[in-house]
């Protein structure tokens, strides 16, 4: 079974969410993410915050080496596809035209650019900490084993 999870820039939720679920080892399971904006490359190949928050966690092994831009191609390539937030949802099937078997949409949406400064460093960790603990609680519910 291929699961594939999709935010916006690939860097922080849907890189959780993957590697989480790889860390899970479960048998016939194919993990694979991406961002409807990951082109725009914001973050750079993964937020700061995200690494943090998988070496806390002792998962980091299982963090892609980098982001993926989603494409109709990869998502009809898929068996599950988990969308972070209806904003992208609603981008891959109304602006891709994505014909997604079977997909769920979680309400887990992004920080705020506006929290994305070095002030504000101890707010981000705590919202990305939170979003992981939703994260993975969203997995554990799925049943794949």
């Amino acid at each position: 079974m291929k699961v594939h999870f999709v935010c916006t820039g690939n860097t922080f939720r849907s890189r959780m969410a993957e590697a989480y679920l790889k860390s899970k080892n479960i048998p016939n399971l194919e993990i694979s993410s991406s961002g409807i904006h990951a082109n725009r490359d914001k973050n750079g190949t993964v937020a700061g915050y995200t690494i943090t928050i998988l070496k806390n966690h002792h998962i980091s092994e299982y963090l892609s080496p980098t982001w993926q831009q989603t494409t109709k191609e990869l998502l009809e390539g898929q068996d599950l596809v988990i969308f972070m937030h209806k904003n992208h949802e609603a981008f891959c099937l109304n602006e891709l035209h994505a014909n997604v078997p079977k997909y769920i949409t979680w309400d887990i949406p992004d920080i705020p650019d506006s929290l994305k400064v070095s002030e504000h460093l101890l707010e981000i960790n705590e919202r990305a900490e939170k979003d992981f603990q939703k994260i993975k609680d969203n997995i554990d519910k799925l049943n794949l084993v």
